[in-house]
């Protein structure tokens, strides 16, 4: 009877813990699991289920079920994959988590030892399922295909990326924190020295170090500046300092602290860690709040952008914001009357490898205008934020000078080629603009 128990991993609503197992042990044994998984996968040899009783779930094998749905939940929200049972000859992948009726119905029966029943209802899938079991697992990416393939790094970018997803998942697995010599000693499994040169990442300290430099691991956040606008004292500066007597040192570096610009940060994209930086992320709820908001905040700064690092600041939490300058990214045309260029567009931002990420806003030019008068952008330029430019009086526009024009910069191929599919996809699906008024 136990070993029918054992057997399937979907779990009854109406399953009740034994009485020495709490949810705190369950949730554990979930991370434990999850733990398992991932570092089984850099082996490509699947996990076979004895190994997760001996290492996860150790003395109650009743529970796996529902440690298994529990660790399917936060690989499926978190690393965007399951685990699936590793197929025998002549057999597919399937999810083990199913949530169709039948297959829930079929463990079900399987838990309760209704045998005949089930057998009366799905002879030929029962006895398929006992024939071709294999009681090993392995790990299915969930990233739909199209989504993977716009995934675009150059060589070093994916090996820079793979390190840092594997740091992330270590930090995340060991409850969002982790000391630095147990993840070096996670690190040398992958063959990463403290003190030796790597053949792909050099140094492996300076580059970690490099990583918590950029805020990934330090702070769990990623904000993006906005553009360099109306600088010099406001309402906004002298209502903030009246309050903020100790700011923190990355508030003391912004340009609206030291009335740089009216406008700090640009909120299309925000990178936020939920947990680790949950205390700044309910700070800044609390700051976008009807009342707060409508009789305060949004009369001393430009919407809820700002709120971002106020809130951060006033829950004493540190942020990163991307010290690399608002980027504006369009194509050059020349004005009206003829007697200049114009680079019009959107904002847009770069990492701090020079990587144009994205701009903010619209695939339409315009997006006030509607019907025939709407057009697709067609970005080939882009220049990055001085603070000095001369813009169109709605702001959509840079007048074009020798020094602005010196200063932009030209797609390269790879950009453009990204930015060519971008508007092909919309030439086909017509997502934005009806076939019809596109043609």
């Amino acid at each position: 009877m136990a070993d029918e128990e054992s057997e399937g991993v979907s779990t009854q609503n109406t399953f009740k813990l034994p009485q020495n197992i709490t949810q705190e042990d369950i949730d554990k044994k979930a991370i434990d699991l999850v733990r398992l998984a991932i570092s089984n996968n850099v082996t490509d040899v699947p996990l076979k289920r004895e190994e997760i009783k001996k290492k996860v779930i150790k003395d109650n094998m009743r529970i796996f079920p529902v440690v298994f749905e529990e660790a399917q939940k936060i690989l499926r929200s978190v690393y965007s994959m399951e685990l699936v049972e590793y197929p025998t000859r002549g057999t597919t992948i399937h999810s083990l988590n199913q949530s169709n009726s039948q297959a829930s119905q079929r463990d079900t029966s399987a838990t309760q030892g209704s045998q005949a029943s089930s057998s009366q209802a799905l002879p030929s899938k029962r006895t398929s399922s006992k024939k071709y079991t294999t009681n090993s697992y392995i790990l299915r990416n969930l990233i739909p295909g199209k989504l993977r393939k716009g995934l675009l790094f150059n060589e070093e970018d994916y090996q820079i990326h793979g390190l840092l997803t594997i740091i992330l998942c270590l930090v995340y697995v060991n409850g969002n924190r982790i000391k630095e010599d147990a993840l070096y000693r996670y690190l040398e499994k992958f063959g990463l020295y403290r003190n030796n040169q790597h053949k792909v990442f050099g140094d492996v300290e300076k580059c970690i170090y490099q990583f918590i430099q950029k805020g990934y691991l330090e702070k769990g956040t990623l904000f993006f500046q906005d553009r360099t606008l109306t600088p010099g004292m406001n309402d906004g500066t002298v209502w903030l300092k009246q309050w903020m007597t100790d700011p923190l040192p990355e508030t003391k570096e912004l340009r609206f602290w030291k009335e740089e610009s009216h406008h700090e940060m640009e909120s299309s994209t925000v990178v936020i860690h939920k947990t680790k930086a949950l205390l700044g992320l309910l700070n800044t709820c609390k700051l976008n709040e009807y009342r707060y908001r409508h009789d305060v905040i949004y009369k001393m700064v430009y919407g809820e952008k700002e709120t971002y690092w106020m809130g951060f600041d006033m829950a004493r939490q540190h942020y990163y914001m991307n010290p690399v300058p608002c980027a504006f990214v369009g194509d050059i045309s020349e004005s009206f009357d003829k007697k200049f260029k114009m680079l019009c567009g959107h904002n847009g931002h770069l990492l701090e490898n020079g990587k144009l990420l994205f701009w903010n806003d619209h695939l339409i030019k315009d997006k006030n205008k509607h019907g025939a008068n709407m057009k697709i952008v067609d970005f080939n330029y882009y220049y990055l934020d001085h603070g000095d430019e001369n813009w169109s009086p709605n702001l959509d526009c840079i007048l074009i000078s020798s020094k602005t024009y010196n200063e932009t910069i030209q797609f390269n191929e790879e950009e453009a080629e990204i930015m060519e599919r971008i508007i092909n996809r919309e030439k086909q699906v017509h997502y934005l603009i009806p076939e019809k008024e596109q043609e």
